[in-house]
């Protein structure tokens, strides 16, 4: 039998090491559900040393270990991993210092384990066997994730243990003597004396202030402002350096902690533990960095952990039964491949309704950050006459608001992944509100557009964000206001935005457009003619490249980046042995008149309908480009033993093809599978 790996989901660490000799790397406790009374446990430490069996047991009894005189490991205690159950029981193992880590970091709180079990539980992919937390994979879409799931580091950079750290060696340690300086005469730099704001603030109140800088902005204010000269000898700003969670190094817990902390020299203790060069070869320098690591995943796992839910909101309870016209949502688990081939990204937990007013309301968004996304935690509407509030709310400091006309409410536009949603933006009868979230960087949509009539809306959470959000209309109404100008200009998922209105996104063309206007399936474009064609003159070829990709040569540096490249690959790692990374090479005289303006597409399909997308939308088999001098060039290879589709475009009269686009599948092993055609008027 192969070995059996597992990955603690704080740390993302292997749990796992030399099975000679128990260690802080193979001591995990347990945190699983039995699918029998649905209780969940985290249990005492276990020991993982024998990954030939892949058997995870411990000890029911939280404050009990392994080797403990009067515990026997027994079969009755083992539980299986992510959903696989074993005794009814499925969960994640967790490196024990790790929780104990988890613990410090919440203290005085305890560690909500019901909580802890469903978030971990909304980022399982079933797929690669581990928790997605999300983090983007440059230079990649914000949707693909797995590509270079390989070169994850397995193991810590240090061995020594990141909790049992004998801190009181460093503070003991007592190197050289300083002189406390004294402050300038007169200061020739920064901000002029005379208009120096916080000359008229007690000193007090400026080392109150800067104990919310950053140590280097902080310590910067002194070369603007005499007020700040001070900080460098207060022990008050070198103390909340280390005081709250997410203070500089609030990894460091045992100094706040002490019975003497007041007397502590805490400017020393800064510059001692921030240096950068240490021994970590040293246990407890070695601990520490390791502890800074694993500190660092802690820390936005907490502030999921304090998200708090809103209550549940009953829909209408009038006799009509509301129908769902149009949803947007990331890549949900139940979602099979015929709606999706991209890698499940999100699982809903529950459904919440949420009424549409026809007054004035301000309409608030709570932010979490997951990973390397942000995302909707939550949602509330406020009006004259309630307040409504579905999925979670946090800190003041990550809520944002505007104030829509919801009696004039037209649509929403939304930002979304592959995990859920980043962004809401309101449009009402006087435009689109700002967004609500962080829209950066994400897909976004106008799908919802067009519901005027809707009486609410349907959102779907798991643990911590929201998944997918559905318009409502009275059943038996109709749907002519969303359903009379479905395009796939307004109602696919595009990336980075959508494509302006006098854009021509020519659909007809394009073979699975159908496909494309529901579900996940983003679509990406590049404008590489730029507006009104104003590249093309600078357009020297067109290269195929290693992974699918299509770069626009220019050797003018004033056409933007976004306008030289079509498609996305991963990076290459060291071991990568492809000889063809030179690309399929066609010349085109762009400074000399000559134009793209036809394009022939072959699609292939597989002929078993068991092949879910692949036989209903097909993947891109080759390409031909075609120019106004007779002119062409096939990229990829025609011949194929699966079925296929040819379809060819050519320019209308008074048009140009200033852009291509198309989608990108590398999480299931392809490149570019779909691919458009964008025209607009010749100037």
């Amino acid at each position: 039998m192969s070995p059996t790996g597992y990955t603690c989901p704080i740390c993302e660490w292997d749990i796992y090491d030399n099975p000679s000799r128990p260690t802080w790397r193979n001591e995990f406790r347990g945190l699983y559900r039995c699918s029998i009374d649905s209780k969940i446990t985290i249990t005492g430490v276990g020991v993982y040393h024998d990954p030939h069996s892949g058997i995870l047991i411990a000890p029911p009894n939280f404050d009990m270990r392994y080797d403990d005189h009067d515990y026997t490991v027994t079969p009755e205690h083992q539980f299986g991993r992510l959903r696989y159950e074993v005794n009814h029981r499925h969960g994640y193992p967790i490196h024990n210092v790790c929780w104990k880590l988890l613990e410090q970091a919440m203290y005085p709180d305890p560690v909500p384990v019901d909580k802890l079990f469903w978030i971990f539980d909304s980022l399982t992919d079933l797929g690669s066997k581990k928790l997605d937390w999300g983090y983007k994979e440059n230079p990649l879409f914000p949707w693909e994730r797995g590509i270079n799931s390989g070169e994850r580091c397995a193991t810590p950079p240090c061995p020594w243990d990141p909790f049992s750290v004998n801190v009181e060696q460093i503070i003991r340690d007592r190197f050289g003597t300083y002189d406390i300086p004294v402050p300038p005469a007169s200061m020739t730099s920064g901000t002029p004396l005379g208009n120096d704001p916080f000359l008229s603030l007690p000193e007090e109140l400026c080392t109150i202030i800067a104990t919310y800088l950053p140590t280097h902005d902080a310590l910067s204010a002194r070369l603007a402002s005499r007020s700040f000269w001070h900080l460098f000898d207060r022990q008050q700003f070198w103390a909340s350096r280390f005081m709250g969670r997410n203070s500089e190094l609030s990894w460091l817990f045992e100094v706040r902690r002490g019975s003497n902390k007041a007397a502590r020299d805490w400017r020393w203790l800064y510059h001692r533990i921030s240096v950068k060069i240490h021994d970590l070869n040293n246990p407890v320098w070695g601990g520490l960095y390791n502890r800074q690591q694993i500190w660092a995943h802690i820390l936005p796992i907490v502030d999921i952990l304090e998200l708090r839910p809103s209550p549940l909101v009953p829909p209408p309870g009038d006799s009509k039964q509301p129908e769902l016209t149009w949803r947007v949502g990331g890549s949900a688990e139940q979602d099979d491949d015929t709606v999706s081939p991209l890698a499940h990204g999100c699982r809903p937990v529950y459904n919440q309704y949420l009424p549409i007013s026809r007054n004035k309301a301000r309409v608030s968004v709570s932010t979490v950050l997951v990973g390397s996304f942000i995302y909707i935690a939550g949602l509330s509407v406020e009006d004259d006459s309630q307040t409504v509030k579905v999925g979670y709310t946090g800190p003041k400091e990550n809520e944002q608001s505007v104030e829509v006309d919801m009696a004039g409410l037209r649509g929403i536009n939304i930002a979304v992944g592959l995990g859920g949603i980043h962004a809401l933006q309101f449009v009402d009868s006087s435009g689109p509100a700002r967004w609500l979230g962080s829209p950066d960087d994400a897909a976004k949509t106008t799908r919802l557009s067009g519901i005027s009539g809707a009486t609410g809306l349907e959102v779907s959470f798991d643990a911590f964000r929201l998944l997918e959000i559905s318009a409502i209309e009275e059943k038996g109404l109709g749907n002519d206001n969303v359903n009379s100008n479905v395009t796939l200009r307004n109602s696919a998922i595009w990336y980075p935005d959508i494509p302006p209105a006098h854009l021509d996104l020519n659909d007809d063309f394009f073979l699975p457009a159908h496909s494309y206007k529901w579900g996940f399936r983003p679509l990406f474009w590049t404008h590489f003619g730029g507006p009104g064609g104003i590249y093309l003159k600078h357009l020297h070829g067109l290269t195929w490249e290693t992974y699918d990709v299509l770069t626009f040569e220019t050797n003018e540096e004033r056409v933007p980046s976004e306008c030289r490249t079509f498609g996305r690959a991963p990076l290459l790692r060291d071991d990568d042995s492809c000889s063809d990374l030179g690309g399929d090479f066609f010349a085109i005289d762009g400074p000399g008149g000559e134009r793209i303006n036809a394009i022939e597409i072959w699609q292939k399909y597989y002929t078993e309908s068991s092949s879910g997308w692949l036989h209903s939308d097909g993947a891109l088999a080759s390409f031909t480009i075609f120019t106004n001098r007779g002119r062409s060039h096939q990229f990829g290879e025609g011949r194929t033993r699966w079925n296929v589709k040819k379809r060819r475009f050519k320019a209308p009269p008074g048009h140009i093809i200033t852009g291509f686009y198309g989608a990108q599948n590398r999480s299931v092993g392809y490149g570019i599978v779909a691919l458009g055609v964008i025209t607009e008027l010749e100037p």
